[in-house]
């Protein structure tokens, strides 16, 4: 049976603290790791904006708290922001007194954390904090209570986290955060209800990220963290020697990261980017007014994963024919490549990838509005896949600002013949 209490003075005489668990996970080093709470906790807030001649100015008028042991939430509608402290030094008094691990620490999940803590940083004892940018914390410490982001874990909205991880869905619909509100304004059953499920969709989120990590004794700070333990871990399965391990996950981490600045710079101008936007050959190079746009989440994985390439029949054409068919108004074409060296040798197909990039550059822009060249490195990601240029991949980074050339051997059989699948990637 679920709780809501609609002050802080509610809450105070109707708790039922005897009921919840204070039992403790814990997460990190035996020496400086965190004896986490089953208690658990989560924060949020309704704010409303304003904006005069000058300036902008948004504040609380309303937040909400939840409280989640044994399968129960008791959760809190308050109007005044104020009453955050006195609340928190409440639950710290009774955690500490009922704990028997008396060094335990509360988790409390706000989802996208540095918008609230912009409103209540003034209010309570910070210590701890850890940012990823200047007014970008992930988390943070105030008494006993370590407060986290749940959407840098998640990666998602509130909503679709709820749909994959939570028995609580947040409801359809958001409160109308055009209408300008204060703390007297009265809220309706739908909007109380709206406030309330929110916290309980973060409380259950962090309950299932401590039974699903928590109890190996790792507490995620982000999604990209959950990847790269899962990374450290696979080389202990992998390796049954431990020095063995070590030195294969030193070997392989030190190689992933760039050395120097220059490769760094280079890395992120040319890799660490999302998929390729392909535009009409015939209005590239043009700038065009009054434009709308889609964008479909996941989009080119999905169509890499469900299709095949090319979706259509290809034609063969002549070097000099490019400009001609790149800029047929009746076709629309998504790329071209250039195949040498076909061979067939015992049923396999070997053959040389080539992405013409120069003769697009020069071909399919307008010259009134021609922009500087650029040449992304064009690689095919799949397995047996080597450089042409015979560099050892291993002991560095390939020239990542340079067209290389691709070689591969594709299986056919008679009954079965193998799609070639070819595309943009990047080689680490």
């Amino acid at each position: 049976m679920n709780r809501v209490f609609y002050s802080l003075e509610e809450f105070e005489q109707k708790m039922s603290w005897n009921a919840l668990n204070y039992s403790t996970i814990h997460t990190g080093s035996k020496r400086k790791g965190r004896n986490n709470s089953t208690v658990i906790c989560a924060f949020d807030t309704e704010t409303t904006s304003v904006i005069d001649s000058e300036h902008k100015a948004a504040y609380v008028y309303a937040w909400s708290f939840d409280i989640y042991s044994n399968g129960v939430h008791y959760t809190l509608l308050e109007r005044d922001i104020k009453k955050l402290p006195k609340l928190l030094e409440l639950i710290q008094y009774v955690v500490l007194k009922k704990s028997i691990n008396k060094n335990v620490s509360v988790l409390v999940g706000a989802h996208n954390l540095p918008y609230d803590f912009t409103f209540i940083s003034s209010l309570i004892p910070i210590t701890n904090l850890f940012a990823k940018s200047k007014r970008q914390p992930l988390m943070f410490d105030s008494g006993i209570f370590h407060f986290i982001d749940t959407l840098a874990i998640s990666g998602m909205s509130l909503e679709k986290t709820a749909n994959a991880y939570t028995k609580t869905k947040k409801m359809a619909g958001d409160l109308d955060y055009a209408l300008v509100r204060n703390t007297k304004t009265q809220l309706t059953r739908k909007e109380e209800r709206y406030c309330f499920n929110d916290v309980k969709v973060v409380t259950e989120y962090i309950e299932y990220l401590l039974r699903t990590y928590g109890i190996n004794g790792f507490f995620p700070t982000t999604k990209t963290s959950i990847c790269r333990t899962a990374l450290k871990e696979s080389f202990s399965v992998e390796y049954s020697n431990k020095e063995r391990a070590n030195e294969v996950k030193d070997w392989l981490m030190d190689d992933m990261f760039p050395e120097t600045m220059k490769e760094y710079d280079c890395l992120i101008r040319w890799l660490f980017r999302g998929g390729y936007t392909h535009s009409n050959a015939s209005k590239t190079g043009y700038v065009l007014e009054n434009m709308k746009s889609k964008d479909f989440e996941s989009s080119y994985p999905s169509w890499i994963a469900y299709e095949n390439f090319p979706m259509s029949k290809p034609i063969k054409v002549k070097p000099e024919e490019y400009e001609t068919i790149m800029k047929d108004g009746r076709l629309q074409w998504c790329g071209v490549f250039v195949f040498e060296n076909i061979t067939l040798t015992e049923g396999v197909i070997s053959y040389k990838l080539r992405f013409p990039f120069n003769e697009f550059a020069n071909l399919t822009t307008p010259k009134r509005n021609r922009p500087t060249p650029y040449e992304p490195t064009p690689s095919l990601i799949s397995l047996g896949v080597r450089a042409n240029n015979n560099q050892n991949v291993q002991s560095g980074y390939m020239n990542f600002c340079e067209p290389q050339f691709t070689d591969k051997n594709q299986g056919v059989t008679l009954k079965n013949a193998t799609p070639l699948q070819s595309g943009w990637g990047g080689r680490i």
